[in-house]
């Protein structure tokens, strides 16, 4: 796989990205220890990202703490202080806010952010924008953000996020008109990997890959990668 572009370089949508973090034992999905593991691998990583009760920022993909944490609060519900002591499918990570996963990338590791809104209180969602924009203005590393929600990325973007914005798509989700991308506040798309890739539209990315023979190909193709359940090392043959 290539090196890591320069801080000043374009952000490498076609490459790899782990899913949740390069996660595995003792190292659950988006813990810490999951985007440390993807930074020495020396590959990209993609975490979520959820609003705390305390509006800030936390790394953490479901709406509630049952099935990571054994709990039953909701995760928009409670304060990052608290949520820094809970720890995720027993192990020794807590839940980490999104300033220590930045910090943990670095200026060189590609990070790519899925910002998710289901659930939250749409009263919630300017605290959510503001507080993300503010962070990412201080990160010098590669950073990009994606959503499910469209009303949000306009809402990033009214507040000077400084990173490339794009819209994430499931399998229902496909909208006719894909030339709208350019001109709607979209830098780039991630799409289901079920669906064919959409003809003509760059950068775009496919999720979640776990077949190491289809990463490549799409690798190949010029299209980025979300990708989990084998070692990246799987990834270094692209050629050919």
């Amino acid at each position: 796989m290539p090196s890591w572009p320069s801080v000043a370089d374009p952000f490498p949508f076609q490459g790899a990205f782990a899913h949740r973090g390069f996660h595995g034992p003792e190292r659950p999905e988006n813990s810490l220890a999951a985007v440390a593991a993807a930074r020495t691998a020396n590959i990209g990583c993609e975490i979520d990202v959820r609003l705390a009760g305390d509006n800030t920022p936390v790394v953490f993909h479901d709406q509630d703490l049952k099935r990571l944490c054994h709990r039953g609060e909701r995760i928009d519900r409670v304060a990052s202080p608290h949520s820094a002591t809970v720890r995720i499918e027993r192990s020794r990570a807590t839940i980490p806010t999104l300033a220590a996963a930045l910090a943990v990338a670095g200026r060189t590791m590609p990070l790519l952010l899925e910002l998710k809104t289901d659930g939250l209180p749409r009263r919630r969602l300017q605290a959510f924008a503001q507080a993300v924009s503010q962070l990412l203005r201080g990160h010098v590393g590669p950073i990009a953000c994606l959503s499910f929600d469209r009303a949000f990325l306009q809402s990033l973007r009214q507040r000077g996020c400084p990173c490339p914005l794009g819209l994430a798509l499931g399998h229902k989700a496909i909208p006719k008109d894909t030339g709208s991308y350019g001109t709607g506040g979209y830098e780039f798309v991630a799409v289901d990997r079920r669906l064919d890739p959409i003809p003509d539209l760059q950068p775009q990315l496919a999720w979640t890959v776990r077949d190491p023979s289809e990463a490549r190909a799409l690798l190949r193709s010029e299209i980025g990668v979300i990708f989990e359940g084998f070692n990246p090392l799987f990834l270094r043959t692209t050629a050919g």
